[in-house]
């Protein structure tokens, strides 16, 4: 399976594995949870699982383009006024500059969603650190959501959920993530020999 590299949120895995498998997709998801559990690598795995046309095989062109995403040092705000594209042109990245999640960021966004997927039968932007948007990048986002695409899938990660405004929150279906217990981190590292 496609989540076996990642470790803990055992409920968030098979939630989301029941979704892909019925393919009736909500177009905005939340995942919600602390800081540090993978909710960003859930994502991009999640997409690896939607996309790969073996179910999430993990070895593919299409899976190992997923992801990565390359984000410049933080010179100037304007360089974030974007969605970074992963290697693979359907999957994106909204992140924050900074300590702020910028409108310019999610008006590229508004914009992205709009096209037609270029290799698969959807795109999926994934916004970080949902938490950092201020008042005008929330109503920006809230638009999206208001009129998604019916290509394009929007999954908001926030260690704080409840920062955001109650109306995006009320157009994602949410999946909670929990801290991973210590037993299964020191099981991971014994098995790869940094222990």
């Amino acid at each position: 399976m496609i989540f076996d590299k990642l470790i803990g949120n055992e409920e968030a895995k098979n939630r989301l594995g029941r979704m892909a498998a019925s393919g009736r997709m909500p177009n905005a998801l939340l995942f919600a949870g602390p800081e540090g559990v993978g909710k960003k690598e859930f994502a991009f795995e999640f997409a690896r699982l939607l996309m790969c046309r073996a179910g999430g095989c993990g070895t593919c062109s299409i899976c190992s383009r997923i992801g990565k995403v390359e984000i410049p040092k933080p010179e100037k705000g304007e360089d974030f006024d974007r969605v970074f594209l992963s290697d693979h042109p359907d999957v994106g990245l909204v992140v924050p500059y900074k300590r702020n999640l910028r409108v310019g960021s999610i008006r590229a966004l508004e914009r992205e969603a709009n096209f037609r997927p270029f290799e698969s039968e959807r795109r999926i932007f994934v916004i970080d650190d949902a938490e950092k948007m201020n008042d005008s990048a929330s109503n920006a986002l809230l638009k999206t959501l208001e009129e998604p695409p019916a290509t394009t899938d929007i999954i908001v990660i926030s260690a704080r959920p409840d920062s955001l405004l109650q109306t995006i929150r009320s157009r994602c279906q949410v999946i909670r993530f929990v801290p991973v217990e210590a037993r299964s981190i020191e099981t991971l590292l014994r098995s790869s020999g940094t222990y």
